[in-house]
């Protein structure tokens, strides 16, 4: 079985950088939604 899959890189940096990155999508998504994202249990 064949599967085509498609990847957007939407940002790089150094490995600190992106968890900061990470953490700033999360902030931002319980901001909006007032709650966290489905997979994730804390800020981090």
């Amino acid at each position: 079985m064949i599967h085509a899959t498609k990847m957007d890189f939407v940002t790089e940096g150094t490995k600190e950088e992106m968890h900061l990155w990470q953490h700033e999508m999360i902030e931002n998504y319980a901001y909006i939604t007032v709650q966290l994202p489905p997979l994730n249990r804390s800020f981090w």
